[in-house]
């Protein structure tokens, strides 16, 4: 009898346990959000919510499950009331789960939300998409008003019905990209658009065109035009004894190691400054691309740094005497360090007339105009190479 007893309040003792155990688990979970709200747009949109009076919250979490079935988590700390989510591609309803989150990681009772987006922004970009001829290449814009994570992929067609496919990546609001080393022949472009999620818009026609055709301007004829032939007013910049080679700057060479001098190299006198050179015959010219010096001291690079140049202008002239400002053009560090080593690396590309896509008047004198260095308090500029792209006389 008295083992039968023991037994009896041992399951008690155990009983009790258990109940307070639940007890303390109920007590530690943090209380769930308050009038969860909805406001759509494309793809996602933002849930607000209020929180509750419990002191523990860390954060607030939405929780997701896209098409493809990917779980998504968004986070909001306790000092803000509303959490951005995004990935739909769709109006249909989905579920949202809300989750209060301590400091411990534990996670309240979910808040149920169901909600419509507006729709994918990918079709409306892909829609917006505008094709244009440019020099030896093709300008492509499109609108990403939503300002989505996208990336472009352009099928290209030849002649020959071999399809070339080139990606861009951006999420900017209004975009473009131009697609290089194209020859004078037709091409059919096709495009659509992904995001991040996988999700993938329509592919869409976008159009066939001949691209302007140009070429490199050779340099063999290129020569300083000194001061005594140059009318009063216009004077060249001094340049740095042991580095102020101003023919360098049309060698084809570029500064890419210690010591090569590869590079024009102005003295300390100020910005502006102007170089003059003389193409040795008439030409017209579309485009340009400049180099930056790459090697300075024990850098691992020196791009976008002190004495290269920012931004100069290109001014032309038949007789030395009457000046045309045909292009203003900086130099624009692009965010990705990848990204920004291999445009310095290739060279950057300003076409003379962007918005309309044509040749300069036609010209044998170039004024090359320093405006700003990268660093701005630095009064000395470098370059390492420029190579002008158009027709020359025999082609007008």
């Amino acid at each position: 009898m008295k083992n039968y007893s023991i037994t009896i309040y041992m399951l008690l003792i155990l009983l009790v346990s258990c109940k307070q155990n639940e007890s303390d688990d109920l007590t530690l979970k943090p209380k769930p959000v308050l009038n969860a709200k909805f406001e759509p747009n494309m793809g996602g949109g933002i849930i607000s919510y209020d929180l509750p009076d419990d002191e523990s919250i860390h954060f607030v979490k939405a929780v997701y499950t896209l098409k493809a079935g990917q779980t998504i988590e968004r986070a909001s700390s306790y000092f803000s009331t509303s959490i951005e989510i995004d990935g739909y591609d769709d109006t249909s309803e989905h579920e949202v789960k809300l989750y209060s989150v301590n400091y411990d990681g534990i996670l309240s009772d979910p808040v149920l939300l169901k909600i419509k987006t507006l729709g994918s922004p990918l079709d409306d970009i892909v829609e917006s998409f505008n094709i244009t001829p440019y020099f030896s290449s093709a300008k492509l814009t499109w609108e990403n008003e939503a300002g989505a994570w996208v990336q472009i992929i352009i099928e290209i067609e030849t002649k020959d019905r071999t399809v070339i496919q080139t990606e861009y990546t951006m999420n900017t609001g209004n975009n473009e990209m131009v697609i290089k080393n194209l020859s004078a022949e037709n091409y059919h472009f096709k495009g659509y658009v992904k995001d991040k999620y996988g999700n993938e818009s329509k592919k869409v026609d976008i159009g066939s065109f001949i691209p302007y055709v140009d070429y490199k301007i050779d340099k063999s004829d290129w020569n300083y035009v000194p001061n005594h032939e140059l009318p009063e007013g216009r004077v060249n910049s001094d340049l740095i004894f042991q580095e102020g080679r101003l023919t360098k700057f049309w060698d084809d060479m570029i500064d890419d190691a210690l010591l090569n001098n590869l590079n024009f190299f102005v003295s300390a006198q100020g910005f502006p400054f102007s170089y003059y050179i003389d193409l040795g015959r008439m030409v017209k010219i579309s485009r340009f691309k400049v180099w930056q010096r790459e090697k300075v001291w024990s850098m691992p690079h020196y791009y976008y740094n002190g004495q290269n140049l920012k931004t100069f202008e290109l001014w032309i002239s038949k007789d030395k005497i009457n000046w045309e400002r045909v292009r203003r053009a900086t130099i624009i560090k692009p965010m990705s360090e990848t990204a920004a080593l291999e445009e310095a690396r290739e060279g950057h590309e300003f076409v003379i007339y962007p918005d309309d896509p044509k040749f300069s008047p036609e010209f044998r004198y170039l004024e090359f105009r320093g405006i700003e260095s990268f660093g701005i308090e630095d009064q000395y500029a470098c370059l390492s190479e420029i190579t002008l792209f158009g027709i020359e006389k025999k082609d007008f």
